[in-house]
């Protein structure tokens, strides 16, 4: 099929460019062209891909930012992995930096429109979904109200670090067990090979 082999060409040099990002230890920053060059000619080609206040990269539903975002994305370096969720232990700063961001989304900017959030070094790819986000952590009135004291700067520190060591631990500490993810790894899978089969096929 065409279609997968070049899917997985372009994952594959998606790869190839973030291998090549982290061994030059360029920034974060860098990380976001490759995901989004391969996002834009896979699975959002008519979609607005970009990033929003503090958000790596964001979806949104159109092609252009007029419209609500609909898949908030969260990127780190492949050597990054103090910060990064394993399948046995979700509760990193990456998914607390997440919760931040879909909690700004969702309240501050009022978009009851996301429909999944990512986090990914580009090797590895966890998937939520937001209607989970919106059962275990929106609704979760304590939750909120801890994130209005300390967007509102009630708190002792207006610092994003306290969010995320002390409200957002504490409550991604209490849901983990029931907070559905699916998990991708692409590190160590020769993908060059898979797409020679394919095109073999």
């Amino acid at each position: 099929n065409t279609d997968i082999q070049s899917f997985i060409e372009k994952l594959s040099n998606c790869i190839k460019e973030i291998r090549l990002v982290d061994s030059k230890n360029e920034s974060e920053e860098h990380l976001k062209s490759p995901i989004k060059k391969f996002l834009s000619s896979t699975f959002y080609k008519k979609n607005e891909i970009n990033t929003k206040e503090r958000i790596d990269l964001a979806i949104y539903l159109g092609n252009d930012s007029t419209y609500d975002v609909g898949v908030v994305i969260e990127a780190k370096r492949p050597s990054n992995k103090s910060e990064f969720p394993t399948t046995k232990n979700l509760n990193k700063k990456a998914l607390q930096e997440l919760l931040l961001y879909y909690l700004r989304e969702r309240i501050d900017n009022k978009n009851n429109n996301i429909k999944h959030l990512v986090i990914t070094n580009g090797l590895e790819w966890f998937f939520f979904k937001g209607s989970d986000f919106y059962d275990l952590f929106f609704k979760n009135k304590d939750l909120v109200k801890q994130y209005e004291l300390f967007r509102d700067g009630l708190k002792d520190t207006s610092k994003n670090e306290l969010f995320y060591n002390e409200i957002a631990s504490k409550y991604i500490d209490e849901v983990k067990n029931k907070l559905p993810f699916v998990h991708l790894d692409f590190s160590k899978e020769n993908l060059e090979s898979l797409s020679h089969k394919k095109a073999e096929t």
